[in-house]
């Protein structure tokens, strides 16, 4: 029978995951890698350290289970999506620490843009809002700190993406730099209209569009990997989605009006309103929820960056009841503009 291997790599770790052909758990692991916090408000990841935490979780899922290496289908990856790193095209290895999405550095520039006048234009193109939780202002921020890696960029000696896509180069030794439409679409360096990076948004954000990679639907194929000489055969890497995106498409969200919620290092909210986008104007961003066989299908998101652990009783009590949303008789798209729900875990 056919298993297929997933990795998780979130915030605050990195799990690899064993599943049978019919999507049951069979094995997991876990390995936690360094929170960087140069100063208050800045956060930053080891990208090495995760590349070799990934390697080390999966070799530990191997070890435990040598039976399932010749059935292994394919490798699958989710991600925390707003976190970028630049690295060296000939080696994979990083030339700066991983910059987190939680990171503040570049309020400094968003505020620039706002003020002059550039917050219309931005969410038109990205569905976004101006904000440093988006990589794009910290990519501008690192690019003019340190000013050796601008030209290594536009020459094409060292690349920029974001998890996924620095994983899947590492992991195919350099062969497919490609990213997928739900990281992507969370940069503010991309179209969520034309589904394409935005020449316009890299312009004003001073990032050369060309040193990113190329963005495919979350099920093509993302080349193939041995898992850094744990497999004596390759086997493909596919399924590629952002971690929020992933939740709500594994919740079967599949329909408008349909939303689910996520506690994490963050928390969020994601409805599904179909195929057409819609903007709101309170402050509530629209991202992709995915794209399938070209078409693409649109989501309403409300993040907060930082919140409490649930209760485990909180956390039951919303996988159980409150994970998918199904509003059938109240007017969702006017909710969704006027505001949202807010689910507090329970601290006591």
């Amino acid at each position: 029978m056919s298993t297929i291997l997933a990795v998780d790599q979130s915030t605050s770790a990195t799990k690899a995951l064993l599943f049978d052909a019919s999507g049951h758990v069979l094995d997991k692991t876990a390995l936690d890698h360094t929170q960087i916090y140069p100063q208050p408000g800045w956060v930053e990841h080891d990208a090495e350290q995760i590349y070799q935490n990934t390697l080390q979780v999966l070799r530990v899922l191997l070890a435990r289970n040598p039976q399932q290496h010749g059935n292994l289908a394919y490798l699958s990856i989710t991600n925390q999506r707003e976190t970028f790193v630049i690295f060296e095209k000939d080696t994979g290895k990083p030339l700066h620490n991983a910059i987190v999405w939680q990171c503040r550095r570049g309020e400094p520039f968003c505020a620039a843009l706002e003020a002059n006048g550039h917050g219309p234009q931005v969410q038109a193109i990205s569905g976004l809002k101006i904000d440093t939780y988006f990589p794009a202002s910290k990519i501008t921020w690192l690019l003019e700190q340190h000013p050796d890696l601008r030209p290594k960029l536009e020459s094409g000696a060292a690349l920029l993406g974001t998890m996924d896509a620095y994983l899947i180069y590492r992991l195919t030794n350099g062969a497919v730099f490609a990213s997928d439409h739900t990281n992507a679409c969370r940069t503010l360096l991309y179209d969520i209209n034309t589904l394409a990076w935005s020449a316009a948004l890299c312009g004003l954000f001073r990032v050369p569009r060309h040193a990113l990679p190329e963005v495919r639907e979350s099920s093509a194929h993302f080349g193939e990997t041995d898992l850094g000489g744990l497999l004596a055969q390759p086997i493909p890497i596919c399924g590629v989605m952002g971690d929020s995106q992933a939740a709500l498409f594994a919740e079967h969200c599949f329909a408008p009006g349909q939303a689910k919620v996520t506690f994490g290092t963050g928390s969020s909210v994601l409805l599904n309103i179909g195929q057409a986008i819609i903007h709101s104007p309170n402050g509530i961003v629209t991202t992709l929820g995915w794209v399938y066989q070209g078409q693409p299908t649109y989501a309403s998101k409300a993040s907060s960056i930082l919140q409490a652990p649930p209760s485990p009783g909180c956390a039951t009590r919303c996988r159980s009841s409150a994970t998918r949303l199904k509003p059938r008789n109240w007017p969702w798209r006017l909710r969704i503009m006027a505001g949202f729900i807010w689910c507090r875990p329970l601290l006591g």
